[in-house]
């Protein structure tokens, strides 16, 4: 069988640029600030691997390819996406991709719904190997579909790994009555296929001020204009919310101004990595706690302002763990939390 050239471009790509695979546990990190006697040691962790991620780093000063984490060979919507795509090497997170690891959300769709079968702006996170979330009022409350192949990208080598959507629950479907949440599951264990993340969510139980923890979240569309895809990623921090609060107060606001992330420790000063705005094509893109050596999903952007919902509250963990089993869960999967506050 004769080999495509699509195919044996990817083959001397791999070749070439083989991805060796660190491992980073900051056990003690000395930052050149203070460190109060009763400082909670998440928020310290969440600082330091922060801070150790962008201090020999020079600003990115709003450049879209020090931003773009994941790139495609053949370009947008070309069908080449659905082959394999790139981790960036010129973004400024990419020598801690193992902990900043995005391998676990969905990067395009195809569907018969959908324009030329394909739309990279769509973004499923992982929260077992085969259930998936994001917003529902993306695409018009219709995507995705049951029928519509999702493809996620292989944190090692980038290569596509997909699946086919079983089954939906939105958000006029119990459990997610009044939320603006869409639940997937696929076909097929899409851990097994590749090496994709599965993420863990926080468990926020005590009130959570304003500037508690650094967020890393993806975006584009806001800085680098609508259609820029949402294939970038920034810092910035948390807003405050009450952690206890019932529906449908279940929302919270990732702040995402240029100067933002400062407010969470002085460290932080002078140091530009926030994508500081959010346009259309965003929605049901990521946000995350950065941990000590993981990233917990945190939330989906819902609002231009960063609002979306909290997926560190357990209310909205008993939701999704129903959400799951009325999906179909013969595997007895359940989510991962860590608590934060």
């Amino acid at each position: 069988m004769a080999i495509d050239p699509i195919s044996k471009f990817e083959l001397a790509r791999l070749k070439s640029n083989k991805f060796q695979r660190r491992s980073f546990k900051l056990k003690s990190i000395a930052l050149p600030i203070p460190i109060p006697f009763n400082f909670n040691r998440f928020r310290y962790q969440n600082i330091a691997t922060t801070w150790q991620a962008i201090s020999n780093q020079p600003d990115p000063n709003g450049q879209a390819d020090k931003f773009r984490f994941l790139n495609f060979a053949g370009g947008e919507n070309t069908g080449t996406e659905l082959i394999s795509g790139e981790w960036n090497t010129e973004w400024w997170g990419y020598e801690y991709r193992d902990i900043f690891n995005f391998s676990g959300t969905s990067y395009n769709i195809r569907g018969s719904n959908k324009p030329g079968n394909y739309k990279d702006e769509n973004n499923v996170s992982l929260i077992t190997p085969r259930h998936g979330i994001c917003n529902e009022h993306w695409g018009n409350s219709e995507d995705p579909q049951v029928g519509d192949s999702m493809y996620f990208y292989d944190h090692t080598t980038g290569m596509s790994v997909s699946a086919l959507v079983e089954s939906v629950l939105n958000t006029n479907s119990l459990p997610l009555t009044g939320q603006d949440i869409r639940m997937v599951r696929y076909d097929r264990d899409l851990t097994a296929l590749g090496d994709i993340k599965v993420y863990k969510l926080p468990l926020i139980l005590n009130d959570l001020s304003a500037n508690s923890f650094g967020v890393i979240y993806q975006a584009g569309n806001g800085a680098y204009g609508t259609g820029s895809s949402d294939r970038h990623a920034g810092l910035g921090t948390t807003g405050g919310r009450d952690a206890p609060s019932p529906y449908p107060t279940f929302l919270i606001n990732i702040k995402i101004g240029k100067t933002d992330l400062w407010s969470v420790s002085s460290v932080f000063t002078n140091s530009y990595f926030s994508l500081s705005s959010l346009a259309v094509g965003d929605s049901s893109s990521p946000s995350f706690i950065i941990t000590e050596d993981d990233i917990l999903l945190l939330s989906k952007f819902w609002f231009a302002n960063g609002t979306g919902p909290c997926f560190g509250l357990s209310a909205i963990h008993t939701l999704l763990r129903d959400g799951i089993e009325t999906l179909g869960n013969p595997e007895g999967y359940n989510i991962s939390t860590v608590r934060v506050t």
